[in-house]
């Protein structure tokens, strides 16, 4: 969590949370604002072109993928996971980030998540959090925005949970 980065009022929680786990895991100087930009641009990987974000606005699960790919942190992303899948990955030695969100009023967000709780619920690293403390998200609002986006996780394959 010291590694945590607040993101302010932007909309940049993917390049934050992505910033914060190279630097935190592969001990780099990745500035959030700058990478933002960058995956502001499309980026080609071999024949592909990858659209990593809407300019500004929304990044999407495969740009997280592919900033933490190109870092030497293999990662890959899923829609339509279960809790258990969740849970499952806790008590792995995976990361993983989801993304929550709602539909009215549109807004969505990526999270680091880093425990759960039986009485407060899903726990999480949260770049819209000024302080670095565990954001708890009851079990029902978890769920519901959760599932309004996809029941996306993104998994990190390669990385050392001591260093958050």
């Amino acid at each position: 969590m010291n590694a945590l980065q607040y993101q302010g009022s932007s909309n940049d929680c993917g390049p934050y949370i992505t910033a914060t786990l190279l630097n935190a895991i592969q001990h780099l100087e990745i500035d959030p604002t700058e990478l933002a930009e960058q995956m502001n641009k499309p980026n080609r990987r071999g024949w592909k072109l990858v659209v990593r974000r809407i300019p500004n606005w929304a990044t999407f699960p495969w740009g997280i993928t592919d900033v933490l790919d190109a870092n030497g942190m293999a990662a890959e992303w899923h829609a339509c996971s279960t809790p258990t899948e969740l849970t499952e990955t806790l008590r792995g030695d995976r990361l993983v980030l989801v993304i929550s969100g709602t539909w009215q009023p549109l807004r969505s967000h990526v999270m680091l998540l880093v425990g759960w709780h039986f009485k407060k619920g899903w726990g999480f690293a949260n770049t819209q959090k000024r302080n670095r403390e565990i954001d708890w998200v009851d079990e029902a609002t978890f769920q519901s925005q959760w599932r309004a986006m996809g029941r996306i996780r993104i998994e990190v394959m390669e990385h050392s949970r001591r260093s958050l």
